[in-house]
């Protein structure tokens, strides 16, 4: 089907068109372009924040995703008690639905500033109400949601993986830390809990 069946291939990152290029190297590298996924800007500016249960001297971190190992949903859980004790009047908010879901309601009552919302469609809305949206995946095919916060203005904690580089420029966009490293998550979160301009540039 690659080969012989289709013209030409599209590409949602350059990390999946080096993926294909390695996985099928009969494919000749003229024949796949990228095509980044797109975001609805206009659609996440209309979007009200959500209501969440903090006061405005708090910093708020946001997680969507499905919830799963791959998704770094167990690194940022544990990351998560190295924040709440460093920095005062933090919370997180996790939304999504997965294998791990059981898993991250018990835990979301026990760790201390966390709020879990379950699957929610207001993806937009929940944006809106966090300062600094965290992606720890081990590894994305594209890595919507790292786009999406960008739209949102809000900065991105993403794992220097596949093709969150390609969204988030270290210190430009957010930070980029190493997958499946809790202890750096935690440190770059901290920082960032601390450092209002930089969220703010």
């Amino acid at each position: 089907v690659y080969e012989y069946i289709a013209s030409h291939h599209i590409a949602n990152s350059e990390a999946t068109r080096r993926t294909l290029l390695e996985s099928a190297p009969w494919l000749k590298p003229e024949s796949i372009s990228v095509i980044h996924n797109g975001v609805d800007v206009a659609a996440i500016d209309a979007a009200a924040p959500l209501p969440l249960p903090t006061d405005k001297t708090s910093v708020v971190f946001g997680f969507i995703s499905r919830l799963d190992q791959r998704k770094g949903t167990r690194d940022l859980l544990e990351a998560w008690p190295q924040v709440a004790g460093a920095v005062d009047n933090v919370l997180l908010v996790i939304v999504g639905k997965g294998i791990l879901e059981q898993e991250v309601a018990d835990r979301a009552r026990s760790l201390e500033g966390v709020t879990f919302l379950g699957y929610r469609s207001d993806v937009a809305s929940v944006l809106k109400a966090v300062d600094v949206v965290v992606v720890p995946s081990h590894w994305e095919g594209f890595g919507l949601i790292a786009a999406e916060a960008l739209a949102a203005q809000r900065p991105v904690i993403a794992s220097d993986a596949s093709s969150l580089p390609e969204i988030v420029r270290h210190e430009r966009e957010g930070w980029l830390v190493p997958p499946g490293d809790p202890k750096i998550l935690a440190a770059t979160m901290i920082a960032a809990a601390r450092d209002p301009d930089a969220r703010a540039r």
